[in-house]
């Protein structure tokens, strides 16, 4: 090759630079789309078979134990606990007596509590509304029911 040929072969190459150039940016961000995707359905919250409502019952890991060496027979989760409100990357919890956490719980934490064979039925509080008691929940007066 003589130097006019490399001269040549060097200014083609200037004028389709703006094009090369165009080429890998749409590259780049189509790669970078492709790859924001996989990311999500690779680390989101839960499958989305498994998702967690309000009402549901779940158990909590204890994130304590993750960088303990030994620990084999370890409690790994606590609960059950009731989800009272479902946040974009936590949930809510309360107590099975009715008391609310503090803090909202980091969704990757929290697993759906499934009821074993012989477990026995756990049902929520029940709220009374005009601070009735719960004897009296029926609408029978326990003072009536006494006198008989």
């Amino acid at each position: 090759m003589t130097t006019a040929d490399l001269l040549a072969h060097r200014i083609t190459m200037l004028d389709r630079s703006e094009e090369l150039v165009e080429l890998a940016r749409r590259r780049i961000s189509e790669a970078r789309v492709r790859r924001a995707e996989q990311f999500n359905r690779e680390h989101r919250m839960r499958p989305s078979t498994e998702a967690i409502e309000e009402g549901d019952l779940v158990i909590v890991r204890d994130s304590k134990l993750d960088n303990v060496i030994g620990g084999k027979l370890s409690w790994r989760y606590f609960g059950p606990f009731w989800v009272t409100e479902v946040g974009p990357n936590a949930y809510y919890l309360a107590e099975m007596d009715g008391s609310v956490l503090r803090r909202p719980i980091q969704g990757s934490r929290v697993k759906l509590y499934r009821k074993r064979d012989g477990d026995p039925d756990v049902l929520p509080e029940v709220v009374l509304e005009d601070g009735e008691d719960e004897e009296n929940a029926d609408g029978n007066d326990t003072i009536d029911q006494a006198n008989q």
